[in-house]
């Protein structure tokens, strides 16, 4: 048995996830880095505040980061390491430093050089345009050949969940699919409730524009 067919599944110029990863993603109002512990209590305060708001759409939130203990260990849990696939990562106001939401690369594919990214802003920041700046910020770095070098990413929104829809819409990021009845919310006290749609969206490194701080615009049909 041999793997060697493995190397026609990737480009042949010797890319890998940088061993030094990129540092903080500083925009016009915003910071976006990876946690360290020593953000933890800032993270649990957020994570609490915001509780209800990210609710339905983030179910962790029902049971996870209940003590500071915890946000401790997930922290401690995601510090880069060798193999390391997931890499969350705080957004804080550039003025303060406050916590003020949360972003990053995950599922990281280092053959297909793609990752998911996804987010959550605080309730009380919310209306401002922080979540697309930020998120455009690690757009930029992600598919920059000098940051992470990725060539693709994607994020999976449910139908109903409107705010994150608008996010990847302003970001320009192209609607590539509707997966039907993909995800199951079960919290029956929160709307909606059962089986969704979600909605894949994605960006190649190409069709970002870096300085716009949004995709090329594409003849892509953005209904659903």
């Amino acid at each position: 048995m041999s793997d060697e067919w493995m190397r026609f599944t990737r480009p042949d110029d010797g890319w890998a996830l940088p061993l030094v990863l990129p540092g903080p993603v500083r925009t016009a109002r915003t910071v976006v880095r990876r946690w360290a512990l020593a953000d933890a209590p800032a993270l649990f305060r957020a994570i609490d505040e915001s509780r209800e708001a990210i609710l339905p759409w983030m179910l962790w939130a029902l049971s996870e980061h209940r003590a500071l203990e915890d946000t401790e260990a997930y922290i401690t849990k995601h510090l880069p390491g060798e193999g390391s696939t997931d890499f969350p990562m705080g957004i804080f106001d550039g003025e303060t430093g406050a916590v003020i939401g949360s972003t990053g690369l995950h599922q990281v594919d280092g053959i297909r050089r793609c990752a998911e990214i996804g987010w959550w802003l605080h309730p009380e920041r919310r209306g401002q345009g922080l979540c697309r700046e930020a998120v455009a910020g690690l757009i930029g770095s992600a598919l920059a050949p000098s940051g992470w070098g990725l060539h693709r990413l994607y994020a999976l929104v449910a139908v109903p969940n409107a705010r994150s829809r608008g996010v990847c819409e302003a970001l320009g990021l192209r609607l590539e699919a509707r997966l039907q009845r993909e995800r199951y919310l079960g919290l029956p006290e929160k709307a909606p409730h059962g089986w969704l749609d979600v909605l894949q969206y994605a960006v190649l490194a190409e069709e970002w524009r870096a300085a716009e701080g949004r995709a090329e615009p594409r003849a892509w049909p953005h209904e659903v």
